[in-house]
């Protein structure tokens, strides 16, 4: 986090020009129309700090989860070849494939931090109120008590009560959108490029990419993808649930240090995802 705080803040500044350059000079562009946007009862207009906060989270939650989603799918049907070639004769199991590929490797690891209001017991354990809880994800999503053959990829697999976008009051409410764009993205891909594979000098380098993991995904030759990236991911057992470990290449410290309690389980992650 600290590393990249210089990133952070070159974002903050350039979409703060951004927000103010289209309030000035609108054009034919999604930042202008909300930087113009008015509440038809009040007619008041988005703070500059609202503005800028909905342009970060469109980007984040909005673009970045759904382009993990695609390049996460692709790479473990790629994987899987036996399950990449019953896509194509039968487009329209596309719908289940993207369900199991948000559940196999999903875009993102853990939910956002969440804060326990009270004390609470999980799973045996005692979080104290006012305690720091990061839900895994992408352990929920390999709870063998809830997935019949977790760690094996089945594209016909229902039913799915994966909760990568979430759950109760915070579910993602673009998951309609993110399904519908994986659906065309990985249906389309396959349609023009029938005999996909990976690239023999990259498959041994390739990562699932999460929030955290900063990756590109890049075409090379016909029907091979390579990926490219600077982080990579390790899936460690701990304590019967699955524990995302984000290391940099070589080595170095799990994300995030500053993790007080780490819930694993299904039913604990459903608790505060």
């Amino acid at each position: 986090m600290v590393r990249s705080l210089p990133e952070m803040l070159a974002f903050v500044r350039y979409i703060r020009w951004l927000a103010r350059a289209r309030r000035a000079d609108p054009r034919d562009d999604l930042v202008s129309a909300l930087a113009q946007a008015q509440a038809e009862e009040a007619g008041d207009q988005l703070s500059e700090d609202e503005l800028l906060a909905m342009i970060a989270i469109l980007l984040t939650a909005g673009h970045e989860t759904t382009v993990n989603l695609i390049g996460n799918g692709m790479l473990a049907l790629l994987e899987h070849p036996g399950q990449l070639e019953s896509l194509p004769a039968d487009p329209s199991r596309i719908k289940t494939a993207v369900e199991e590929l948000l559940r196999y490797g999903g875009p993102v690891d853990m939910a956002t931090h969440r804060y326990a209001r009270e004390d609470v017991k999980v799973a045996g354990s005692l979080i104290p109120r006012r305690a720091l809880v990061f839900g895994v994800i992408g352990s929920a999503n390999r709870d063998e008590r809830h997935f019949p053959n977790p760690d094996t990829l089945d594209i016909a697999r229902e039913p799915n009560r994966r909760l990568a976008f979430g759950q109760g009051g915070h579910y993602c409410i673009g998951a309609p959108l993110a399904r519908m764009e994986g659906q065309i993205a990985i249906n389309t891909l396959l349609r023009r490029f029938p005999d996909p594979r990976l690239a023999r000098a990259g498959a041994a380098a390739l990562a699932a990419r999460s929030g955290a993991a900063r990756t590109r995904i890049a075409a090379a030759g016909r029907g091979a993808v390579r990926r490219k990236g600077r982080w990579k991911e390790r899936r460690v057992t701990k304590k019967g649930g699955y524990w995302p470990k984000q290391t940099r290449a070589g080595g170095g410290a799990p994300l995030p240090p500053s993790a007080r309690h780490l819930s694993l389980s299904y039913d604990a992650v459903g608790r505060c995802a």
